[in-house]
């Protein structure tokens, strides 16, 4: 295992670089690579050989950071790019590799949508609302689907497998009744600090059962 200085990503290092600035000390984990050997290796170069084509799929199920960083191409109207990592983004794929629920409410067309796709285009075992601030009737929505997902997630976490509950959206207006259960559903999780990066998971889990608000 080492730290992947080397990928062709530089919206990774320069995440690298912002955190360290402000002092998180777990800093490098989204580049880390298992295997050496694919230091220098493009996963999209026509001539891999049948050795590194089964290295490189080794790594994308053992190494979900890999997936994003050196796999992952979102389309764009000139072709495509690799993914790009920012702050919030990295706070949502951290999390979801915890298995903890996670509401994010942004500004559109800055790629909320896309990093949730490309979660799900790893793993299908969460439930996720979009533009829930917009959803009539999530309040009856949410509260059907919780006892399905409890059992679904109860299934997964003894066979190990991901799990979740994804909520995304841009603000909506609180003089209606479901955009102000979403506001409301917002306000009473507990907010995200870059420092809980250098929490370990049981430090985080702690923190996050401290509230008992939506429990």
């Amino acid at each position: 295992m080492m730290i992947h200085w080397n990928t062709r990503n530089q919206s990774f290092i320069k995440m690298h670089f912002n955190l360290k600035q402000k002092g998180i000390t777990n800093n490098t984990y989204f580049l880390t690579l298992l295997d050496p050997e694919l230091e220098f290796v493009d996963p999209y170069d026509p001539n891999l050989t049948r050795i590194q084509k089964a290295r490189i799929l080794n790594e994308i199920i053992n190494n979900y950071w890999y997936f994003l960083r050196e796999v992952v191409r979102v389309q764009t109207p000139g072709g495509s790019k690799m993914y790009e990592l920012n702050s919030a983004f990295l706070a949502f794929h951290y999390l979801s590799e915890l298995n903890i629920n996670i509401y994010i409410e942004t500004a559109r067309q800055i790629g909320k949508t896309t990093a949730v796709l490309v979660r799900k285009l790893y793993t299908y075992n969460f439930i996720y609302f979009d533009e829930h601030a917009f959803m009539k009737y999530n309040d009856v929505i949410y509260a059907s689907v919780i006892p399905a997902y409890n059992t679904a997630a109860n299934i997964s976490r003894e066979q190990n497998n991901p799990f979740g509950i994804v909520i995304t959206t841009t603000a909506g207006s609180r003089n209606r009744d479901y955009a102000e259960y979403s506001y409301q559903f917002k306000e009473n999780a507990t907010k995200w600090d870059q420092s809980f990066y250098d929490l370990t998971p049981e430090q985080l889990y702690a923190e996050i059962n401290k509230n008992t608000i939506l429990s």
